[in-house]
C-alpha cells in the first residue's frame, strides 16, 4: 500500500481488540526511536512539524495534540453557594476546554507503561506516565482537527472536503 507513497509500511497486528495503547504496543519491536502516534478516526490539519519540534525542545516524554474546544451548554448554569443560595445566572454559556485529539509524539520508553496482550487505554498510558513524574506536554491548536469517528461527523468532513477540493471522485 505505501509504495505508491514511496514509503515502506510495516503492520502489528493482534489476534483481539487490545484498545489503543494494547494495540501500540504490538508494534513495540518497530519503535526504536520518538514516534508519532495517530488515531485512525480523524483528520488532522496541523503542522505536525512543529509539534515534534516543540516535544524535543521541551524535552517530553510524551506530548499531546489537543484541540480548543468550544460548546454552548443548552440550559441556563446556576451557581450556588454551600447553604444553597443562588449566587449566578448564566444563561447557556459557552465553554471551552482542550480535548484529546488522538495525535501523539512519544518516546519509546512510554511501551513500558503498557501491558501485553491485554486491552489498555492511552489515557492510563499517560495517567500513568504523569504518575511516574514523566513530562507530558500538550501542543494547542484552535483549527486542524475533525473526528469522523461517526457516522454523522464522517459526512459531515466528507462534505467540507468536497466544498474544499472540489467534485467526489468517483
Amino acid at each position: 500500500m505505501g509504495k505508491k507513497f514511496g514509503v515502506n509500511i510495516e503492520y502489528a497486528i493482534s489476534n483481539k481488540p487490545l484498545a489503543t495503547a494494547g494495540q501500540l504496543k504490538t508494534a513495540e519491536e518497530f519503535i526504536d526511536d520518538t514516534f508519532v502516534c495517530v488515531y485512525g478516526d480523524s483528520i488532522f490539519d496541523f503542522s505536525l512539524r512543529n509539534m515534534i519540534k516543540q516535544h524535543k525542545a521541551k524535552k517530553s516524554f510524551v506530548t499531546m495534540g489537543l484541540n480548543e474546544y468550544k460548546t454552548n451548554l443548552e440550559y441556563g448554569v446556576i451557581d450556588t453557594s454551600k447553604t444553597g443560595k443562588v449566587v449566578s445566572w448564566k444563561e447557556k454559556p459557552e465553554i471551552k476546554a482542550n480535548i484529546n485529539m488522538g495525535c501523539y509524539v512519544m518516546e519509546p520508553d512510554v511501551l513500558k507503561y503498557i501491558p501485553k496482550n491485554k486491552p489498555y487505554g492511552m489515557d492510563d498510558v499517560i495517567k500513568k506516565a504523569m504518575n511516574k513524574k514523566k513530562l507530558v506536554s500538550g501542543f494547542i491548536t484552535k483549527k486542524g482537527f475533525m473526528d469522523i469517528g461517526n457516522k454523522e461527523s464522517y459526512r459531515q468532513a466528507s462534505q467540507e472536503y468536497i466544498e474544499k477540493f472540489g467534485k467526489k471522485r468517483q
